[in-house]
């Protein structure tokens, strides 16, 4: 008993030691600005306006006033693709594809990042037969898709290292 836990504790320590973390925490989740809005009509911009939320010093605001940042969704775009057919020429599986593009601006209105794209794509398996179950599955993969979306900006805006003068170009805030 006593060598198991000096194993977990050493596996623990190795771990700690080679700058392991989990993914969205640590420096690179964090936010190069105190104050961020996003805006845009799109299903992503919940789960963005959480990973803003959880960055460590970063403010999301409701409106674009007194933002230092605005990541604005311009706009998103999902496609549902035949990805393999059976020899009866029923589909068994589809490709879900859906994209995001995005773009940073100052709270002067600067362009930050230009527009981007975020595309990600899951493939589901289908099935005539569970055709209530592949739905809820399909509605799942889009949730994920749209997280996974959403913390793929975090982490490009995270990298973003604005200037000093693109940073005293804000104006006051409110």
């Amino acid at each position: 008993m006593q060598t198991l836990k000096t194993l977990l504790l050493l596996l623990a320590l190795s771990l700690g030691a080679c700058g392991f973390h989990l993914r969205g925490s640590g420096e690179s989740s964090q936010l190069p600005f105190r104050a961020i809005y996003v805006g845009g009509s799109s299903p992503v911009v919940e789960p963005l306006q959480r990973y803003v939320r959880l960055s460590p010093g970063t403010t999301l605001l409701k409106s674009p006033a007194g933002a230092e940042a605005m990541i604005q969704i311009e706009q998103e775009k999902t496609d549902k693709l035949i990805r393999t057919l059976s020899s009866a020429g029923k589909v068994l599986e589809y490709e879900l594809r859906y994209s995001v593009i995005y773009s940073v601006h100052s709270g002067s209105g600067a362009t930050l990042m230009e527009s981007l794209e975020v595309p990600v794509r899951r493939y589901l398996t289908y099935s005539d037969a569970e055709l209530y179950g592949k739905s809820a599955e399909e509605d799942l993969l889009m949730k994920d898709m749209r997280n996974d979306i959403a913390q793929q900006i975090v982490r490009r805006v995270a990298l973003y290292k604005p200037t000093p003068q693109q940073l005293s170009s804000q104006p006051a805030a409110r």
